[in-house]
C-alpha cells in the first residue's frame, strides 16, 4: 500500500531555504562556466526577475534557461550551435513548425529544414499575407464605395 500523500505535511522552512540557497549557487557556479566558454561578460547579463536559477539574459540579445546553461555546459554546446538553433527556432515559430530544444539540436535528433527552405518558406508566407492585406483592404474599399452610392427609393 503507497503511503497517503495527502496529510497536508509541508517542507520545514529552513529546509526550503537550504535548497534555495544551494540551487543558486549551483546555477550561478554553471552560468559562470557557461559565459566563461562563451566569452562573454557576466556583468552584462541578469536574471530576469532577480530569479536566480530561472532564465539568464545577456545584454538583451540571448536568453537561456537554467536547464539550457546546464546542457550547454555539460554537452559543450558552443555559443555559435546554441545562436544557429536559436535563429532556426525563431523562422521556424514564424512558419508555425516544430520547434527543437538545445538536446533535439544538439544530438541532431531534431530533423532540420535547410536555411534555403525556410528562407523560401518565409518568403511565400510574406508575399501571401500581403496579398491577404490587400484583398482586406479592397474589400473596405468597396464596402465604402456602396454605403455611398445612391440609393433607389420604391414608395
Amino acid at each position: 500500500m503507497k503511503p497517503d500523500n495527502r496529510q497536508g505535511r509541508t517542507v520545514k522552512p529552513a529546509v526550503k531555504r537550504s535548497l534555495r540557497e544551494h540551487l543558486q549557487v549551483t546555477a550561478q557556479g554553471y552560468l559562470m562556466a557557461l559565459l566563461d566558454a562563451w566569452g562573454l561578460d557576466i556583468s552584462r547579463g541578469y536574471w530576469i526577475g532577480d530569479n536566480i536559477g530561472g532564465t539568464w539574459d545577456q545584454d538583451g540579445e540571448l536568453t537561456i534557461s537554467l536547464r539550457d546553461i546546464v546542457y550547454c555546459v555539460e554537452e559543450d554546446v558552443s555559443l555559435l550551435e546554441y545562436t544557429d538553433m536559436l535563429a532556426y527556432v525563431t523562422m521556424a515559430d514564424y512558419l508555425d513548425l516544430d520547434l527543437p530544444d538545445i538536446r533535439s539540436w544538439h544530438t541532431g535528433r531534431f530533423h532540420r529544414m535547410s536555411p534555403e527552405t525556410l528562407e523560401r518558406l518565409t518568403q511565400l508566407k510574406d508575399d501571401l499575407l500581403e496579398e491577404i492585406d490587400d484583398a482586406r483592404e479592397q474589400l473596405r474599399r468597396d464596402i465604402a464605395d456602396a454605403s455611398q452610392a445612391p440609393t433607389i427609393d420604391f414608395e
